[in-house]
């Protein structure tokens, strides 16, 4: 049993009343010029610790403990948090895999570079799904870094997040109404054996009658249990104001998430432990309003509860011509994410703000938007006492409990893969214990790849085997490995669909434009009106072809160090070739939301009348809003998808499909039949239903327009290009390896860009990069070329006559298969 030496306990608060919520998002509900005269707080002393003999708890372990078994919660990681050398037996015997057999490296969770998977499965480049992902992976590191890092609020020469965090603490000296004087700014990084001087300082900006607020502050407090050693808890927050009793909470985003009330947990209950006061605890959240970005400024606002989802809810688009956001929908939504509107929901007469989540232990149900809109307008309209009613979600575990567990977990040393089967009268894969409320072990994928081998290393996502991995049990298992048999015993093949989606590309004399965006986003706005992490398509390449042949390329990057609105329009215009036939791009959801980004920051100097603007717009040729709005509908209307061939279904009438042999089979890839369309005797009803015996067998629902194992389910250009590179494939068109490029993948290629807008990158260097950056950019162009090629060789290994309508077809027909001839035909 577990007890704690120098802790301060106190009593539930009273739940507050409603009505002391502010009307305003920006609003707090208390006032700063407590009485500074009163009883101060005694705040619980910590020895100096010895890090020999002493277990630092913080909010991972306790994050950890939340979704996953007990053994990983220390268990040892590298540097990116990947687990060493798990074990290949459990507990109770069961083993997980062979050591010696496995193709996977136990210590960094990849494949073993002789296997011939690891092309298609190498981690080191873009192994994201997209560029939004890039984003999110590189900012969140970032973050991450800055946090683990000391800050100095007077220092000049700053990263962008030390900019942005600078503004945070500005937005609350000004909100509270201090000053310089009354602010303490806490150092952040403590070593452990250093970890004592924190709580004297906390200490200290408690007894100090001029400082208020004390800004990056540390909660820790001390574990004794007898006969081991000590265990010391720390928390971090972003500030606390110790007249009104609030803790406040930096997310830096514009929304919170269902982990915001795991972390708001640790750090209250760590917090209150250390002796600290709270009455109210707030999130300072980035404004999703974007009319309040201003170039090189991030605007703020006050939370006081949490959205409870996973991820934020978005905006969809008018499914109109215009395709517009409706600007209600912006606002409900934003209120939704921010969990300013769940700040005004009851629940059992107790108001739904984080403070009440932590002193009730709950997680609060998210409304409804109908709830919200009704919401909006009693705010709109003045309504002195507006609410709305929410629901408890879930209740969630003590923090004794769970800090309990952390220490009793450090004694674990080997993990639990399996439950006893009383029928079977044996153990068998079961990892129910790293599933919760709040998610589950995102350990688990790893460890069911080292269970199933690599035999089985496919993708889990729609066009791998769409078997979401929620629990980790000999279920998931047996049906993982079903499906992926069933798919190695079936052909290559592409459809009707995949003739219908290559023949625009074969018209005759059709202006083609071939292009690709990499993007610039900043916690720090790049512009007016945009927001922080909104990106933006600073650099396009583009190469022009018609009738086989490139008629016009052009690589261009406008410089993140001045890059304006009037460039993001220059670039479109640059795409649009004065209305080519056709727009090709990879995954086309990134650039034609860039291009509607675009257009929807345009409108908005328009409507208010930019003069400045529309005069820049004019020189440029568009001389209306209406004229710009056309050029971006036009080429998103008419761009060419090329994922579209390996994710879009088949049309539900025609499941027919074509065996091919273009690609080498994988050692596993061993098709269990032979239907070839050039030995069929029959007419097309009677291959389809042919094909229908064989499909019905495998594929539950609609076949993809073409399916190529040897991709294991991934729908990436990276992965094309590397199964074209390892197939020696020999086109006209030629990719450099990435491997080989100074600018090898979008992270690198985000990274040099924001360097360069932080101010990180001279001139001289930035002349060097932006070469390089241009030649990445152009790589990717040329790879859909070669993608292009590639699908042609895929379809002609069935009918070698496509060649002869490459470049001939009349715009609008579409090639199909002619059964008497068995060739391709119009």
């Amino acid at each position: 049993m577990v007890w704690v030496r120098f802790l301060t306990l106190f009593g539930m608060h009273k739940s507050l009343n409603i009505y002391n919520v502010a009307m305003k998002m920006n609003d707090l509900p208390y006032s700063t010029n407590g009485n500074k005269e009163g009883k101060l707080m005694q705040i619980s002393s910590l020895k100096k610790l010895n890090k020999n003999n002493v277990h630092l708890i913080t909010f991972k372990h306790f994050q950890i403990a939340s979704t996953s078994q007990p053994y990983f919660i220390w268990a040892p990681r590298n540097i990116n948090g990947e687990l060493i050398n798990l074990a290949p037996t459990d507990i109770n015997g069961f083993e997980l895999y062979k050591k010696e057999n496995t193709q996977i490296d136990t210590n960094n969770a990849e494949l073993n570079p002789d296997s011939e998977f690891s092309a298609i499965l190498d981690t080191d480049e873009d192994n994201v799904g997209d560029e939004n992902d890039i984003h999110n992976e590189y900012f969140n590191k970032q973050f991450q870094q800055f946090l683990n890092s000391n800050w100095d609020y007077a220092s000049e020469n700053q990263s962008l997040f030390a900019q942005a965090y600078k503004q945070c603490v500005d937005f609350l000296i000004k909100k509270l109404n201090l000053s310089l004087e009354n602010i303490y700014f806490n150092s952040r990084i403590r070593p452990l054996e250093q970890l004592h001087l924190a709580v004297e300082d906390f200490q200290n900006f408690i007894n100090n009658k001029t400082q208020s607020l004390i800004i990056d502050p540390i909660f820790t407090y001390l574990i004794s249990p007898e006969n081991e050693s000590d265990y010391v808890v720390k928390a971090t927050a972003f500030a606390y104001d110790k007249n009104s009793k609030i803790l406040y909470i930096n997310k830096f985003k514009d929304s919170t998430s269902l982990s915001d009330y795991l972390q708001t947990n640790f750090i209250y209950n760590t917090a209150t432990k250390m002796g600290v006061e709270i009455k109210d605890i707030q999130f300072v959240l980035v404004d999703p309003d974007e009319s309040k970005h201003k170039k090189g400024h991030v605007p703020f606002i006050i939370s006081r509860s949490a959205f409870s989802a996973n991820t934020k809810s978005s905006v969809n688009r008018n499914k109109d011509y215009r395709k517009l956001k409706d600007p209600n929908e912006v606002r409900i939504v934003g209120m939704k994410n921010s969990g300013v509107a769940i700040q005004y929901g009851i629940c059992d007469g107790v108001q739904t703000t984080i403070m009440n989540a932590m002193i009730e232990r709950k997680v609060w149900g998210n409304p409804r938007s109908k709830t919200i809109a009704d919401l909006v307008k009693k705010l709109d309209t003045g309504d002195p006492k507006p609410s709305i009613e929410i629901s408890t979600k879930f209740e969630f575990e003590p923090y004794e409990q769970i800090i309990e567990k952390i220490i009793n977990a450090s004694k674990v040393e080997i993990p639990t893969y399996s439950k006893f089967n009383p029928d079977l009268k044996q153990y068998q894969l079961d990892m129910d214990l790293d599933n919760s409320p709040w998610g589950k072990n995102p350990d688990l994928k790893r460890i069911a790849f080292l269970h199933m081998g690599e035999q089985y290393a496919f993708s889990t996502g729609n066009s791998g085997t769409a078997n979401s991995l929620k629990k980790l049990d000999i279920n998931f298992i047996n049906k993982q490995r079903s499906i992926v048999e069933n798919l190695y015993s079936f052909p290559n093949f592409f459809t009707d669909k995949a003739l219908e989606l290559i023949s625009p590309l074969m018209s005759k004399d059709t202006k083609i434009v071939w292009y690709d965006y990499e993007g610039l986003s900043s916690i720090v706005p790049i512009f007016d009106g945009l927001k922080s992490y909104n990106q933006i398509a600073h650099q396009v390449s583009i190469i022009v072809t018609q009738n086989g042949s490139i008629v016009y390329e052009e690589d261009i990057l406008h410089d993140p160090k001045t890059v304006s609105l009037i460039d993001l329009v220059k670039v479109i215009l640059a795409v649009y070739q004065q209305k080519a036939d056709y727009y090709v791009v990879f995954n086309k959801g990134y650039e034609n939301t860039r291009n509607l980004e675009v257009r929807d920051q345009v409108l908005k100097h328009y409507q208010q009348n930019d003069t400045e603007f529309i005069a820049e717009m004019r020189a440029l040729g568009i001389e209306s809003l209406l004229d710009f709005e056309s050029i971006v509908l036009y080429i998103n209307e008419n761009t060419i998808d090329l994922m579209d061939f390996f994710t879009k279904d088949s049309d539900t009438t025609n499941q027919a499909f074509y065996s091919v042999d273009y690609v080498k089979h994988s050692e596993y890839h061993n098709p269990s039949f032979n239907l070839s369309i050039h030995d069929f005797k029959g007419n097309k009803a009677n291959y389809q239903e042919e094909c229908d015996k064989f499909r019905r067998q495998i594929f539950k629902k609609n076949i993809k327009a073409v399916k190529i194992i040897e991709l294991l389910g991934y729908t990436s250009i990276k992965k094309l290009e590397k199964l074209i590179t390892k197939n020696n494939y020999k086109y006209d068109y030629e990719i450099k390896e990435y491997a080989g490029l100074e600018v090898k993948n979008g992270s690198m290629a985000l990274e040099i860009a924001i360097n360069r807008f932080a101010g990180y990158i001279g001139e001289h260097e930035w002349a060097h990069k932006s070469l390089k950056l241009k030649e990445y950019c152009h790589n990717d162009v040329v790879a859909m070329i070669v993608v292009y090629e590639f699908l042609l060789g895929f379809i002609a290994s069935v009918f070698p006559n496509i060649y002869d309508f490459k470049n001939k077809l009349a715009k609008g027909q579409i090639l199909k298969v002619d059964f008497d001839t068995k060739k391709l035909t119009t």
